[in-house]
């Protein structure tokens, strides 16, 4: 989940895009849809592109297999599909690589800093709470042996019952497109933990931060302390993230950039985004605090801000397909 939120989010295609993380890392259910990126009833056959993109249970002699049976029931059929609405940045920033171009999206791997728990708002270079400017360097480009489609989609209903319609929604599927919206080596990512405290914290904020500068190339990752308060509290100094700090966070319970509920302020939050360069924003929290990450997003296109916010749906409750 946390590699696909970082690919969508690289590749300009939401302003806000929550993902289950079933629907984000199940591949069984993708289908290439021949609709428009937008909110409508997709009639499967309509476009002449809509197939499964698993590969047939059948062999070429179209003959079914002795483990597999025919099933004619209505409700099974999926004949339309409902595609969740997605704000491309496309639409309103310059990209940086465009159709035509010859695409650039590969795996970048980086030497490892040596880093230290980073203060940003600290002038003195210590190995802890100090200023550390160093940059982590391309050593090597390796390509991803599968790219995904605009227009693939991922059914949201796939547990079909009886009495069920044959319409299902669906979510744009993540994954590595073969053009990125922004440029890898300028980007400054940012990541924070909202809410009550959940199983997994640690291991989404370092599988994100390992993603961002193994996979991407980020320039940096800023970890916001404190949840929303981190924005603007100076008591909740952000961290700069390396992969060396992240590295062994996954053993420890918690969130290690604490967490809390309230203290959104968008004014501040959006002054936040710009004094850092932020391009993109990583928001780990429940309902709550998706409604506060699409209210970012929606901020950020009012004021021209070409900002993808990505949420990551996180509860103690077993609820996270509320």
């Amino acid at each position: 989940l946390q590699l696909s939120l970082v690919i969508m989010a690289i590749h300009g295609h939401f302003g806000v895009l929550i993902f289950l993380s079933v629907v984000a890392t199940t591949n069984a259910f993708c289908i290439q849809a021949g609709s428009t990126p937008t909110t409508r009833l997709c009639d499967v056959g309509d476009g002449g592109s809509v197939e499964p993109s698993v590969e047939s249970a059948t062999d070429e002699t179209n003959e079914e297999p002795s483990f597999y049976k025919r099933d004619t029931s209505s409700f099974t059929a999926v004949t339309e599909v409902l595609v969740a609405e997605v704000e491309s940045l496309r639409d309103s920033f310059p990209s940086f690589e465009n159709e035509g171009d010859e695409g650039s999206n590969m795996i970048k791997f980086n030497k490892r800093n040596r880093g230290f728990l980073y203060d940003v708002h600290s002038d003195l270079m210590q190995p802890e709470g100090g200023m550390i400017m160093s940059q982590n360097s391309h050593v090597a480009n390796v390509e991803y042996n599968q790219l995904v489609a605009d227009k693939e989609v991922v059914l949201v209903d796939t547990i079909r019952k009886p009495g069920m319609p044959s319409s299902s929604r669906a979510f744009h599927r993540a994954g590595p497109r073969k053009l990125l919206h922004f440029d890898p080596s300028a980007v400054n990512a940012a990541i924070v933990t909202c809410g009550g405290l959940c199983p997994g914290l640690n291991n989404v904020i370092r599988e994100l931060t390992h993603s961002l500068y193994y996979l991407y190339g980020v320039k940096q990752v800023y970890g916001i302390r404190g949840g929303f308060n981190g924005f603007h509290s100076p008591e909740y100094p952000p961290l700069l993230l390396t992969n060396e700090i992240v590295e062994n966070i996954h053993h420890e319970g918690g969130t290690v950039l604490r967490s809390a509920r309230g203290g959104f302020d968008i004014d501040k939050i959006l002054e936040f985004l710009q004094e850092k360069n932020i391009q993109q924003l990583y928001v780990i929290g429940g309902d709550g605090t998706h409604r506060g990450a699409y209210a970012i997003s929606e901020a950020c296109i009012a004021n021209s801000l070409n900002v993808a916010v990505a949420g990551i749906p996180k509860t103690i409750d077993n609820d996270v397909d509320f």
